[in-house]
């Protein structure tokens, strides 16, 4: 079974310039890295970034450069060379980070995984491998050791620690680097365990059971790996001697007891090893003699606290308890020996905070905000969100935008989602979360279920000039999802129309080449005059018969001759118009003996010299000698594939020509002439050749790299066809399959020299509107697998803005020649898509992201983009019945009603009626109409099934139109929404309202809904006084 693929999209926050380069929530890992710049630190955070910061020798910040790397926490990180890194998180990745310094850009790859949390990675010194290896390892209790080669990675072995109760897993990893020890990387799992393996033999060489009663938090190999140091969750610490006289098995020196969870430690030598514990306090150790070490304290949280490392105060820092409850624990650390500096964070704040351990001064670089919960509205169009500020913020997801940020005296969170709660009531299209401090909106299969009327997208931005019905229902997920990927689509509706015309192209080329071919006729170059005076017409027309290769008029044979030897009168009367601007120069070359048979049906062609005349001696029509040229080669068919066909034009490597797609004896990137095998010599055109590898099926592993090559610009995915349907590339190879049988399906060679493209299979609504994103968003896809405890990042990336906006439509056109051969001569037609982004980090171009996107959004997302069709899901139907309201009906009615009010509603015919309007003179006694006295519906049109998106006007115009008889205001064409009313339990609904808002808001039961009908009443209880004439009267 196919794991379930998501797509997510993250809102950014609007975080000043100070800060869009800090992290917003607490930094998890720091590591101290040389690069070819200078020192660095490298931090990782809990908001998924990574950020590279550049420092002098005073050890002071000077330069850094952001990158949004994960979806959810970093944990670790380890440094392959200068310029790459590689991260492990929460959301089960392992990421190759690699830094350019000459764009100044992050390039990065998922190069593996795991089922769960990853909470380690080490790297492992193996002496006899020229390649770097690594470790990871984390809560689906497996050990995994990986080779990277050239960004490219590779599973060498897993190692699993399954234990009783499903424990076992591992929170913690160190590697040894003497080769003569019988294991070289150390574990520790939640059982409290040791476990012993080598890397080098894939076996778990020993394990020391209970060598900590809890969890074992940290491990680090000291001391050139003679000793190992150990941590459990219940700040136990113990240190172990690895030596050779002791069979390398690992033997217990001291423990002692820390008396607080130790969280983070760093290790420089036996005399300096730093400690950072739950307390907030940073120790360092001195283990030169281990039996009698020795501790500092370096910095004390509650000194913090107190101010006394020369910290100006803020008002926050007034109040200790709460700050003292603020700032809690050591997250991380990181010392610096050249500066004498410790770098640390706390994991309540974003700040990364600096200790100068020669003047105990201590700065803070500050870190910007995060969003904490999140809550989506009734309407599904807005959340409520806080943040680590404490600010009560509504977003518009569908813009994809911040609508305001609330007002304290609005009250709090749950006080604030209660009173922007609309009576608007839709069906949910998405679920939404707060990852890595942004508020992510996550979308799935049913995403285009949802509907909602035009009326509640009029203060939407609408940039493709879609007029909306206010009583039109549109489709939510469809709107939010083309406007956020309306630029994608821009460049995906370029790129359908490119390769329908080279399938066009290279048909035509492929039939004329192989008929003319198998005829034993050989072919010319052609010279048009180009001057700017001359008209293109004069080669677009000549194409059709002659054009060999895409926008190359010269790329014939070697082995051929003139193929208008045979025709030069019926071409000059076809094109006696312009004969003055064609030049025909004859090729002369030897002709192979083995096109003798097929020559002898030229000779037929020679004596037939006189065809394009009639039997009056003048020239025949265009059309008739098309007609017998058609015939003509109609005829080569049937003759044996024996000549040598013409090569191809030279393409980029890689890229699967359309006219071998119809031509299956030509093999792949081969420039020279080619020669069918005897086997395949009698295939027709249209047979696929196995050489030949269609866009879109076998799509890698996240962690592999596809092979592709461009055309006009524009990167080209070659991959075998299988029948799989889980990325957009796989439908794209659909598609491309579906224009290549549809053109061979045109058998006729009239059609095939038509100048009309393949109609376009992607779809497009021009109904539905596009609105305007003003930001960009962070895009994921998830893969949720089925033992998997939760989502594995696949793919994600920065989706830029949808530039001006404008909705692309696939105009229907004819195939321009010379639009092709401008593109194969160098002109790009897609330089607009060349536009870099460097939000986040990401650094490429618009092209590669969209190319990327190709290849990992999932295939029923890729399907609902690519066709777009008007055509909605069935909405839920709702059964309800009708009946007209009665005084007693209302037990429910509103206590707060005046008691006047009470004794109107429940007074005679008289007090609850009204008298009509006399405009003249009545003829009959004066009439007397009551709330309830409306015509009767008739007993088959009360039981009622409708979509739970009509609205309650709908209804009521339904019951006018089902009454026996007319009322007054019914003759006086008064809308019936301005004098009739519905209820339901008592309550007086909104025009506006859905079936599918009174059935949760009122009836809030599964069953039939009850609603009762009546002309509408004032204030004080009585009917509306209708206008009426005295004729109605």
């Amino acid at each position: 079974m196919a794991d379930k693929l998501t797509v997510s999209y993250g809102l950014l926050l609007p975080h000043s310039k100070s800060v869009q380069d800090t992290h917003i929530l607490p930094i998890a890992k720091i590591l101290d890295g040389d690069g070819e710049n200078g020192k660095f630190l490298l931090t990782c955070g809990r908001d998924g970034s990574v950020i590279r910061h550049e420092y002098d020798l005073n050890g002071d910040l000077i330069n850094c450069k952001k990158l949004q790397a994960h979806s959810d926490w970093v944990t670790d990180v380890i440094e392959v060379n200068s310029n790459q890194f590689i991260t492990v998180s929460h959301d089960f990745s392992i990421v190759l980070h690699t830094l350019n310094l000459n764009l100044d850009i992050w390039e990065t790859k998922i190069i593996g995984d795991h089922d769960d949390y990853i909470k380690c990675i080490v790297r492992i010194n193996d002496f006899s491998s020229d390649s770097f290896i690594f470790a990871t390892a984390g809560l689906d209790r497996k050990v995994k050791i990986w080779s990277l080669n050239d960004s490219e990675s590779k599973l060498l072995h897993t190692f699993t620690n399954e234990q009783k109760n499903e424990t076992g897993s591992i929170y913690t990893l160190t590697s040894l680097n003497d080769p003569l020890m019988p294991f070289d990387l150390v574990a520790g799992d939640n059982n409290g365990d040791l476990i012993l393996y080598s890397c080098r033999n894939f076996i778990e060489t020993g394990r020391i059971k209970r060598a900590h009663k809890t969890n074992i938090k940290c491990i680090k190999a000291i001391d050139n790996s003679t000793k190992l140091f150990s941590t459990s969750s219940d700040g136990v610490i113990r240190i172990w001697s690895i030596l050779s006289e002791d069979e390398y098995i690992p033997k217990k020196l001291t423990t002692w007891d820390w008396g607080c969870p130790i969280w983070c430690i760093h290790y420089q030598s036996l005399s300096e090893l730093f400690i950072g514990d739950s307390e907030g306090k940073i120790s360092k150790v001195d283990l030169t003699i281990v039996q009698n070490a020795t501790t500092v304290t370096v910095f004390d949280g509650a000194k913090y606290l107190t101010n006394s490392y020369g910290l100006q105060k803020t008002e926050e820092q007034d109040d200790k308890k709460s700050t003292k409850k603020f700032h809690n624990g050591i997250l991380s650390l990181c010392f610096l020996p050249t500066s004498k500096s410790l770098f640390f964070s706390f994991p309540s704040n974003s700040n990364l905070n600096k200790l100068d351990l020669t003047t105990n001064g201590l700065s803070i670089i500050e870190g910007g905000f995060a969003l904490t919960r999140s809550s989506l509205l009734t309407n599904r169009r807005h959340v409520i969100t806080e943040n680590t500020r404490g600010e009560i913020q509504r977003w518009d997801i569908i813009s994809c935008k911040l609508l305001n940020t609330l007002d304290s005296s609005e009250g709090t969170f749950d006080e604030v989602v209660v009173k922007y709660t609309s009576k608007e009531i839709l069906s949910h299209w998405c679920s939404v979360s707060i990852k890595v401090g942004l508020l992510f909106v996550k979308l799935n299969t049913k995403f285009m279920d949802t509907e909602v009327y035009g009326s509640a997208l009029e203060k939407y931005d609408i940039i493709n000039g879609v007029g909306l019905n206010t009583d039109e229902r549109y489709n939510l997920g469809k709107i939010m999802v083309n406007s956020l990927f309306n630029e994608f689509m821009k460049f995906e509706v370029q790129k359908d129309k490119l390769l329908r015309e080279h399938i066009v192209a290279k048909k035509k080329e492929s039939l004329f080449s192989l008929q003319k071919d198998n005829e034993g006729i050989s072919t010319s170059s052609l010279e048009i005059d180009t001057t700017p005076e001359k008209k293109s017409k004069d080669k677009k027309r000549l194409s059709h018969f002659m054009k060999f290769g895409l926008g190359s008029p010269t790329s014939s044979s070697p082995n051929s001759s003139n193929v208008l030897e045979n025709y030069n009168l019926s071409s000059s009367q076809m094109l006696s118009e312009d004969s003055e601007n064609i030049v025909l120069e004859e090729q002369k070359s030897n002709i192979p003996s083995t096109m003798t048979s097929a020559m002898a049906s030229t000779d037929k062609l020679n004596e037939d010299s006189n065809l394009s005349k009639g039997a009056e001696n003048r020239p025949a029509s265009s059309g008739s000698i098309l007609n017998r040229k058609l015939k003509i080669f109609g005829s080569a068919s049937k003759i044996p594939m024996m000549a040598q066909l013409p090569s191809t034009q030279a393409l980029p490597e890689g890229y699967r020509t359309p006219e071998a797609s119809f031509n299956d004896s030509y093999a792949e990137n081969d420039e020279s002439s080619k020669v069918p095998n005897s086997a395949n010599s009698s295939m027709l055109l249209g047979t696929q050749s196995p050489f030949q590898q269609p866009l879109g099926a076998n799509r890698p592993k996240v962690y592999e790299t596809n092979n592709d090559s461009k055309i006009g610009g524009i990167s080209v995915t070659t991959k075998e066809v299988t029948s799989k349907e889980e990325y957009m590339v796989d439908l794209l190879g659909e598609i491309e399959e579906k224009y290549k049988n549809q053109y061979n399906s045109n058998s006729s060679s009239l059609k095939l020299l038509t100048r009309k493209l393949p109609e376009s299979k992607i779809i497009r609504d021009m109904d539905s509107p596009i609105l305007k994103i003003k930001h960009g968003a962070l895009l994921v896809v998830h893969s949720w697998g089925e033992n998997a405890c939760g989502g594995r990042v696949l793919f994600s990336t920065f989706l830029p803005t949808s530039g001006n906006g404008e909705e692309v439509e696939d105009k229907e056109g004819q195939f321009d020649e010379d639009e092709l051969t401008r593109q194969e001569a160098g002109s790009d037609e897609f330089s607009e898509f060349d536009y870099v982004d460097y939000d986040y980090g990401s650094g490429m171009s618009r092209r590669q992201i969209f190319e990327q996107l190709e290849n990992n959004l999932p295939y029923w997302f890729a399907r609902a983009l690519m066709q777009d069709t008007k055509n909605a899901s069935e909405q839920t139907k709702l059964s309800f019945s009708i009946s007209v309201w009665q005084a007693q009906d209302d037990i429910h009615e509103d206590k707060s009603k005046t008691q006047s009010n009470e004794e109107n509603l429940n007074a005679p015919a008289k007090s609850s009626s009204y008298h009509l309007l006399k405009f003249g003179r009545s003829k009959q006694t004066e009439q007397v109409l009551g709330a309830s006295d409306l015509p009767k519906v008739p007993d088959y049109n009360t039981k009622l099934v409708a979509p739970n998106m009509i609205k309650v006007k709908k209804i009521k115009a339904f019951i006018v139109e089902r009454f026996e008889s007319k009322t007054p205001e019914m003759k006086s064409k008064i809308d019936a929404k301005d004098w009739l009313e519905l209820l339901c339990k008592g309550q007086v609904l909104d025009d506006d309202m859905t079936l599918n808002t009174v059935r949760t808001l009122y009836w809030k039961s599964q069953g039939e809904i009850a609603l009762k009908y009546r002309r509408k009443t004032t204030s004080i209880g009585s009917p509306l006084t209708a206008s009426l004439t005295p004729e109605e009267s």
